[in-house]
């Protein structure tokens, strides 16, 4: 998530242990968690990874994008 390119602010260690106590909360596991590529599959929770709407929306519009290039 760190490596996405126009985030605003990108997550720091807050973030990453919140992540994680909500994958316990939702029991979440490693495999479900890890599904592959980024922006194909979203990760659960991903929105606590981030610090602003304007990242997850960016998120969003990335993953539109690739969605609709896939099916070209």
């Amino acid at each position: 998530m760190r490596d996405v390119n126009g985030l605003k602010e990108k997550p720091s260690t807050s973030e990453l242990l919140d992540w994680i106590k909500l994958l316990k909360i939702g029991k979440i596991n490693a495999l479900e968690a890890n599904q592959g590529e980024l922006l194909q599959n979203m990760p659960p929770y991903a929105g606590a990874l981030l610090k602003n709407e304007q990242d997850f929306e960016l998120l969003a519009r990335i993953k539109k994008t690739f969605q609709q290039k896939k099916f070209y």
